[in-house]
């Protein structure tokens, strides 16, 4: 089973035991108003929050999620979606042309790291992007959903 159609795929993925190509993950922050408040926010942001994690990030389960040392990690359960199509500006109506399916994945984040470069005014996505911390299930195709 692959995740993406090899060309610009979200996630390339083949079977359970190894992975080609991962062009680029995009992950939206804050969207869940319970875990926003958790991390100091008042509200949802009301533009979407983007960061990227890293390809190498994305692990298959059996494999573990690695934590480096001196790194407080913390995850979430996502839903993932597998584009298979690249496009700008797409209709509503024509969303599911570009998406092949749904997956699993659990975010990992260095909360430690995120807090420190928050506090700073930096980038977080030191903290989002360590080796596999992106463990990711099979893909599940949009026509089963």
């Amino acid at each position: 089973m692959a995740y993406g159609d090899g060309q610009c795929g979200f996630l390339t993925i083949m079977g359970l035991a190894k992975f080609k190509t991962v062009p680029k993950i995009v992950a939206v922050g804050q969207n869940y108003l319970l875990h926003a408040k958790e991390m100091g926010a008042k509200s949802i942001p009301k533009n979407p929050i983007l960061f990227l994690k890293a390809p190498t990030s994305v692990v298959i389960p059996p494999e573990p999620v690695k934590v480096p040392s001196g790194v407080v990690a913390h995850y979430e359960v996502e839903l993932g979606l597998v584009i298979s199509r690249m496009g700008k500006n797409i209709p509503k109506s024509k969303v599911t042309d570009h998406i092949e399916g749904f997956f699993c994945g659990i975010d990992v984040t260095a909360r430690n790291l995120q807090l420190e470069a928050k506090s700073a005014g930096s980038p977080w996505s030191v903290a989002k992007g360590f080796d596999t911390f992106l463990p990711v299930s099979e893909q599940l195709p949009l026509d089963k959903v």
